[in-house]
């Protein structure tokens, strides 16, 4: 390569952007969805259920949508987070046990226990 000589950097070419496909208009529905129409009355029922939550686990409640929160609440409730007051315990026997003495099997004594088990008697 000569001094006089010219280097020009080569070019890569850029790959072509490829068009977006044309995503299609939303379609409005005709008439509203069974979900939209019981929202009001989802929100109601959550808002009955969270008023039995204490007020020291309102916190907890989860911000979320009505059917969450109903979710939420069932769950809670059946892990006994609502309960007040002492946990429940079974009775128990309070008796005092009764201890049966066990005779032993004098064929499985050897020789000198039986002897001497005679001689107590």
């Amino acid at each position: 390569m000569t001094m006089t000589e010219e280097v020009t950097p080569t070019e890569t070419p850029k790959p072509e952007a490829t068009p977006a496909p044309a995503q299609p208009a939303p379609v409005a529905p005709a008439t509203p969805e069974p979900v939209q129409l019981a929202q009001p009355d989802l929100k109601e029922t959550a808002e009955a259920l969270l008023s039995q939550v204490p007020e020291h686990l309102r916190g907890t409640i989860p911000d979320t949508d009505p059917v969450a929160q109903i979710k939420w609440f069932a769950t809670a409730q059946k892990s006994g987070a609502f309960s007040t007051g002492a946990p429940t315990v079974p009775e128990t026997d309070s008796g005092k046990p009764t201890v049966t003495p066990v005779e032993p099997n004098l064929d499985d004594l050897p020789a000198t226990a039986r002897m001497a088990r005679g001689y107590g008697q």
